[in-house]
């Protein structure tokens, strides 16, 4: 009994210590920096905010790497630093951050300026990259990204991209974030990310196959605002992308004028909750002169979905159809596309100004029907009349 008193009694001051001297004053990189013990809704442990030891930094000066930024005097038990609502400048000459054993969270939130140089991200993590989790950059240079920017970090899980100036992503812009594991079951590469956000730039062009090498455990995919106008897909059974872990997936905003089957044909019904496609541009907006997504562009997805649609789960799924919101699933389809074999759609020319459809709007689908069938007929009728 002596004993397990003596152990509570001990591991009692232990605790006090602790707190004792992160009480007292910490070192801190910057005059606009402070260290919080305790900050709450920062880093995320899995899908759950936990309260984390993190240094945030803000304040209206600029921070300069290395003039005005000791990287030295980061806090050892920092599991997130945060970048508020300032500018960040590194410089050539700039010092990686040091090893921080518990840093789980890199997070910059900046004033937008698109004369601020390139930002390093490896460069300024490389000794950390390997144990960071969760990195947010918001307004930050990272114009010309590419794979060399991710190298190395294996164990990130939470990625968001806003606003940072990229203009192309390559398809093989994730290939260096995976472990390789070689165990005879699951020989390959392995990624932890499980939600990806890339919001607000202006690609024209995607390919799909960019999603290669971590859609395993992707959960949530948010590529709204990118001004994309083409999605292609190059991705083939060496490099397939599945996305049957997916539950929430954003297209919105974008310019593109047709759903791709490679992007629904991955998705696993039982598991989406939410897939949204609309847009307020006119080039991502269907059936124009319809009432709903009845129109043949939409066939295809149509009868996929009715054809896959779980009996325990009702996804949302949000397209512009007869530029007004709709969700597809919930009406009945155009009877002159189906619901027999799927017709070949002739559009009716249309212009962007026009307020009105055209009187063969409603009839711009038609079924093309085999040579033999017309034959067939033909004698058919020949012997009637006989």
């Amino acid at each position: 009994m002596s004993v397990y008193i003596f152990l509570l009694v001990w591991a009692a001051a232990v605790h006090c210590t602790i707190q004792m001297q992160r009480a007292g004053p910490v070192s801190v990189p910057h005059e606009g920096c402070t260290f919080y013990p305790d900050s709450s809704d920062l880093v995320s442990n899995g899908s759950q905010f936990v309260n984390v030891p993190t240094t945030i930094c803000k304040g209206s000066q600029d921070i300069l790497l290395p003039d005005n930024f000791n990287v030295s005097s980061v806090y050892i038990d920092t599991e997130a630093i945060w970048f508020r609502n300032t500018r960040v400048i590194v410089k050539d000459s700039y010092t990686p951050l040091p090893y921080l054993p518990h840093l789980r969270g890199f997070m910059m939130e900046l004033k937008y300026d698109d004369a601020t140089p390139r930002f390093p991200l490896n460069g300024l993590l490389i000794h950390n990259k390997n144990h960071v989790s969760r990195l947010e950059l918001r307004s930050v240079n990272l114009s010309g990204i590419n794979k060399a920017d991710f190298n190395g970090f294996v164990r990130l899980k939470y990625l968001v991209l806003d606003r940072c100036q990229i203009t192309a992503i390559d398809k093989d812009i994730f290939e260096e974030l995976s472990n390789i594991v070689d165990a005879p079951a699951l020989r390959g590469t392995f990624s932890h990310l499980e939600t990806v956000y890339i919001m607000g730039h202006n690609i024209e062009t995607l390919d799909w196959a960019f999603l290669s090498q971590i859609s395993q455990n992707l959960k949530v995919l948010n590529l709204r605002n990118n001004n994309f106008r083409s999605l292609i897909s190059t991705a083939d059974s060496n490099n397939p992308v599945f996305l049957e872990s997916i539950k929430w997936l954003y297209l919105d905003g974008n310019r593109i004028p047709a759903l791709p089957s490679f992007i629904y044909e991955s998705l696993d019904l039982h598991l989406l909750s939410y897939f949204d496609f609309t847009s307020i541009h006119r080039e991502q907006q269907f059936c124009k002169g319809y009432v709903g997504c009845t129109c043949c562009e939409l066939y295809n997805f149509t009868v996929w979905y009715r054809t896959n649609m779980p009996l325990f789960n009702s996804p949302r799924i949000y397209l512009n159809c007869g530029g007004t919101l709709n969700s597809t699933h919930t009406e009945p389809f155009s009877p002159e596309c189906g619901p027999a074999d799927p017709p070949t759609c002739i559009p009716t020319p249309q212009t962007y100004n026009q307020t009105t459809p055209e009187p063969s709007s409603r009839n711009n689908c038609r079924k093309i029907e085999p040579l033999i069938v017309s034959v067939v007929s033909l004698c058919l009728m020949q012997l009637i009349l006989v």
